[in-house]
């Protein structure tokens, strides 16, 4: 009787493993077909998301335009000068009322046009006017132009 018990569980045992395996093969493939895709559409959602996040952030920064420094002209104003044939376009733009876009095209006249003889000369730049040529005259010098070397003849 124990020996037939034992075959008969042998038996069941032996019926489930032949009919199950590929019913049970075609339900966890199919669990798991559903469970990648479910774990790539979720990593996708994520990803997207971190995506428009970065987007956003490099865009503000981008266009975000920075904030000029604070700026009081004190008593130190007053030895700050700029040599009118000399001068940078980085020195111009210190003074008052010169941005960097009339610095450059000061320098860019005095390089194409030679240097300036007197400091009203600098109205011949597009931008300079008599206004602003009084308004920045004190902190403006000239140097006077150095005498051609003598040349040697014999």
């Amino acid at each position: 009787m124990a020996d037939e018990s034992e075959n008969s569980q042998s038996d069941d045992v032996a019926v489930k493993a032949n009919a199950d395996p590929a019913a049970e093969l075609e339900i966890d493939s199919e669990q798991l077909r559903d469970g990648t895709r479910r774990e790539r559409n979720f990593l996708l959602t994520i990803c997207s998301v971190f995506l428009v996040i970065l987007a956003y952030q490099y865009l503000s920064l981008a266009l975000k335009k920075p904030e000029p420094l604070p700026w009081k002209p004190g008593e130190s104003a007053q030895l700050f000068r700029v040599d009118v044939n000399t001068g940078t376009w980085i020195e111009w733009s210190q003074l008052q009322g010169i941005g960097p876009s009339l610095a450059h095209r000061i320098v860019a006249d005095r390089s194409a046009n030679g240097p300036f003889q007197t400091i009203d000369d600098v109205q011949r730049v597009h931008g300079i006017g008599p206004m602003t040529l009084d308004r920045i005259r004190p902190w403006l010098t000239i140097t006077p132009e150095s005498p051609a070397p003598p040349s040697q003849t014999d």
